[in-house]
């Protein structure tokens, strides 16, 4: 009986990146190859498989069922794959502390369980986490106490080494099924100043002639949930991870100005990051690339 046919990492990794980023061109783009080598290895891997993985459609590319079928193995494979030399690369190589500081928002939803595999893949390896608002890290930053930052700015403007990651609509957040008052002054829960989310509100409120007035003002965000969930108010926030059970943002009925929007910045302490920061840097983008 012949041996089955192999699927060659490199071809998928095409295949992958083609599926993700909806066409060749920009899937060859981001790979750092021509758009034809792309296209020959997609075909090279219909060979191998034996059928047509994927429908052409002008400049975009749709799924076969068997491309549909392939497609989450192939991600494994990948995984598994740079898993693999990523460990056997920084064998030794990788020691010592990263210091990473975050949003305090970003500690729940994708980025614990991306930590969580980062530091499995380097058990030589120690991070130490630091959570904050964006002028504390940026000061850590800045005073060497941090390697690498992730945190909210009101513009996307980057500086050399930053890179803007994601950008989110500022939305207003209180009890679920509970609206504020539609007179009298809104009571606003807010981080304590300086906060460029809660000057956007402050600002917003104060162009609509909204009165309002600051119910609470808290260093961190579990006493504004706290406070939210109790109806004591409502409070501006970017939606980066789930909410806690009992908020929900609040529908435009509600009649509360818009905020705009907030980006997420990636920088790194130095000009010459240690390896770690970049290998880790290099995940977080990729997870927020991956389709969601």
């Amino acid at each position: 009986m012949p041996l089955p046919s192999n699927l060659p990492t490199d071809f998928l990794r095409s295949f992958v990146a083609g599926v993700d980023l909806g066409g060749l061109s920009a899937a060859a783009t981001r790979l750092g190859r021509s758009a034809s080598t792309l296209s020959l290895q997609i075909d090279r891997l219909e060979e191998i498989a034996g059928t047509a993985l994927f429908i052409r459609k002008g400049r975009g590319l749709a799924l076969t069922e068997a491309g549909a079928a392939l497609l989450p193995y192939a991600r494994r494979m990948l995984a598994l794959n740079d898993e693999a030399l990523t460990r056997l690369a920084d064998l030794g190589a990788m020691s010592g502390w990263l210091r990473l500081g975050l949003a305090e928002d970003l500690a729940e939803g994708w980025l614990p369980g991306l930590l969580g595999r980062f530091t499995r893949a380097h058990p030589d390896l120690r991070l130490e986490l630091q959570s904050g608002r964006g002028s504390q890290l940026t000061a850590a930053l800045a005073a060497g106490d941090l390697d690498l930052a992730l945190f909210w700015t009101p513009d996307g403007t980057v500086g050399p080494g930053d890179a803007c990651l994601q950008t989110l609509p500022i939305r207003w957040i209180g009890a679920q099924g509970q609206l504020p008052p539609a007179s009298g002054p809104l009571p606003l829960l807010a981080m304590s100043s300086p906060c460029h989310v809660r000057d956007r509100a402050v600002a917003a409120l104060e162009a609509q002639g909204r009165d309002w007035h600051l119910a609470l003002s808290s260093h961190g965000l579990a006493g504004i949930w706290a406070a939210a969930r109790a109806g004591l108010g409502v409070t501006p926030r970017a939606i980066a991870a789930p909410l806690p059970e009992g908020l929900a943002p609040l529908p435009d009925s509600a009649g509360l100005p818009g905020l705009g929007d907030t980006h997420l910045i990636l920088r790194h302490a130095s000009a010459s990051p240690p390896r770690a920061a970049l290998r880790l840097a290099q995940l977080i983008r990729d997870e927020l690339d991956a389709p969601r």
